[in-house]
């Protein structure tokens, strides 16, 4: 399963395992009772290894489960952030689809901090035959204001012949 964030792939490997880890202690359990061997102190263990294993699981996914995983979804009156007009070097006799290179969208003073590709749009998604311009934009409203560098993929859309993909750093304020 991919998702969107890696924060949300670990938080589903963890249960994934956190459930293999539990039915691990319960077939333990299962065991010693069909051997006639379950008491109360087994019990007990069996109990406070159930209670260890969810500590350990929940402080481990803890920082992943308070930072949001998704985008919050669009409000009445959330704008995006636009940036200025990008031109394109070279003008062509076809379309061109708009795509960011995955993970490149980071900021200048703390590349740490980088724009979630998914967040990202463009203005048009498609460039026009002969077009030259298009704008980035992106709803984010907890986004870092300030700026950003990253890579722009323009693929000629399909049905064309022509083959050859530019891409091109952009440096946007935003």
């Amino acid at each position: 399963m991919t998702t969107p964030d890696a924060r949300l792939d670990k938080i589903v490997g963890l249960s994934r395992e956190f459930v293999n880890q539990a039915g691990a202690i319960a077939l333990e359990t299962n065991d010693a009772i069909d051997r006639g061997a379950f008491d109360y102190a087994k019990w007990a263990k069996s109990m406070l290894n159930l209670w260890d294993l969810s500590l350990t699981n929940t402080l481990e996914i803890a920082p992943d489960m308070f930072t949001p995983c998704l985008p919050c979804p669009q409000l009445p009156g959330d704008e995006a952030d636009y940036s200025e007009l990008i031109t394109v070097a070279t003008a062509t006799t076809y379309a061109r689809k708009i795509s960011v290179v995955p993970g490149t969208f980071r900021h200048d003073g703390a590349p740490n901090f980088a724009i979630k590709d998914y967040l990202i749009r463009f203005d048009p998604d498609v460039l026009p035959a002969n077009a030259t311009q298009f704008r980035i934009s992106v709803l984010w409203p907890g986004l870092r204001s300030g700026t950003y560098r990253g890579d722009v993929k323009l693929a000629p859309e399909s049905g064309t012949n022509v083959v050859i993909e530019d891409i091109m750093t952009v440096i946007i304020d935003l």
